[in-house]
């Protein structure tokens, strides 16, 4: 009697110490090997220093404390490897951005490895463009770090290969069946206790998908797993295929003319810090006039982290908020902080032709909101041609706040260098605010 009682209270002492691991919920292949990890293996059988970056957003960019970057950082710890970890993840930002942010948060560190958190952000949307263009931008350095995709869990996600999670995921696995990238769904642990129901939902998280403490703490031992995986699994150096599979693929009609589409970055998601924004098709700029001051006197906004957008002076102009892109004029305050109604402060898109040719605005807004001053109060959003001056051109197209439909098309042939301009431009309002602007420039002849 006496050794049937302290055989199992030796044993579980002893798991305790050596730190036992809890059951993980393993269904549907939680890790991906794929290509494995042929950089990261060859630094290690020379124990050479790792530098190994995450690019992502706020599931990322808050996983330094006990998450899963601390995991990474804990494995290679163990085994004597000095390691230096950069975390790229920044709050509110999707793999389009991401892509555009690559080169200055992540590749100037000479990677080893870069982790890939963008499936949340994505939700779902067709992102195997952008996450393709940086699966190629990383590989075609020298020497070619690896890279993974972590799919992180939210409220409708968790239970790894239902139905929600294969479509949550579907971009990002089209990519990665095709580059052999390895992913790892990030969650095992956590998905254990919540089907167990030793946790509720929210003992993860407080809301759909940005882990409590307790979370991050699952997802630091679900790194840890993933990793003695990933680095013994069988790898290879895989190749970048000459041309693109997903981004940069002309669209062939059924007339057989090929085009090619860029829309306006969205402001405070795609198009934060930098007023400019560059595309396939040209460049994006964002400035503002005065209403008292010549039409040419355009001057460049700035980024205020503070108001989540764009400001000239003061106040902001162009942001985003409910998922919609946001353009207001608004009243110019003096030096002293003295609302002046009669002067206003108006942003400006500017859209710069790379090469020239056909092609076709496509324009919609959702409705204006604003305070008339008058009953006869006229506002516009205007598309058009900037002089080399800086003056209006010619009027491309105009939605009005009396028509009752805000979309409009319209074909046109720009030489390059050419600039558009979208101006907010209202008469005897104190302000005006354009909601659920989207401006897209398609290139509809084929020479390219």
């Amino acid at each position: 009697m006496r050794l049937r009682l302290f055989l199992p209270l030796m044993f579980a002492v002893a798991g305790v110490a050596g730190g036992c691991k809890e059951k993980r919920d393993d269904e549907s292949g939680r890790v991906q090997l794929r290509s494995g990890l042929p950089r990261l293996q060859a630094k290690l059988a020379e124990r050479a220093p790792v530098v190994v970056a995450f690019l992502g957003g706020s599931i990322t960019e808050n996983a330094g404390e006990g998450g899963f970057l601390t995991g990474v950082a804990d494995w290679f710890a163990s085994r004597g490897i000095p390691v230096r970890i950069v975390n790229a993840g920044l709050s509110a930002t999707d793999s389009k951005f991401g892509a555009l942010r690559l080169q200055r948060d992540v590749l100037v560190h000479r990677p080893d490895v870069v982790f890939v958190e963008f499936a949340v952000n994505d939700n779902a949307r067709d992102s195997r463009g952008d996450m393709e263009k940086i699966v190629r931008d990383i590989r075609k350095e020298t020497p070619a770090p690896d890279v993974v995709f972590l799919y992180a869990m939210t409220d409708r996600t968790w239970r790894a290969g239902n139905e929600a999670s294969r479509k949550f995921i579907a971009a990002h696995e089209k990519v990665a069946n095709r580059y052999g990238v390895p992913t790892v769904h990030l969650g095992a642990t956590a998905s254990a206790r919540l089907k167990s129901r030793k946790w509720k939902w929210r003992d993860f998280s407080r809301d759909t998908c940005h882990p409590t403490p307790a979370g991050y703490a699952t997802y630091h031992a679900d790194m840890v797993d993933a990793m003695d995986r990933l680095i013994k699994a069988r790898a290879k150096v895989v190749g970048i295929p000459a041309n693109p599979h997903f981004y940069r693929r002309a669209d062939v009609e059924p007339n057989g003319v090929q085009s090619r589409k860029a829309g306006m970055p969205w402001p405070g998601v795609t198009w934060i810090e930098s007023p400019q924004a560059t595309t396939d098709l040209g460049e994006w700029e964002l400035l503002f006039r005065r209403s008292d001051e010549p039409v040419s006197s355009l001057r460049p906004a700035r980024w205020f982290p503070e108001a989540e957008g764009f400001t000239g002076s003061s106040s902001r102009l162009l942001f985003e908020t409910e998922g919609k892109p946001v353009l207001r004029s608004v009243p110019s305050r003096s030096k002293g902080g003295d609302s002046t109604t009669n002067v206003l402060e108006s942003p400006v898109v500017v859209w710069t032709v790379r090469k020239g040719g056909f092609f076709d605005l496509e324009l919609s807004l959702e409705r204006f909101d604003g305070h008339k001053q008058s009953p006869e109060a006229r506002a516009a959003l205007e598309f058009v041609r900037l002089e080399s001056d800086g003056s209006r051109g010619e009027i491309i197209a105009s939605l009005p706040t009396d028509r009752n439909t805000l979309r409009a098309r319209q074909s046109v042939n720009l030489q390059s260098g050419e600039r558009l301009a979208a101006f907010l431009v209202s008469d005897g309002y104190e302000f005006l605010s354009a909601v659920g602007l989207e401006w897209s420039i398609v290139r509809s002849d084929s020479d390219f």
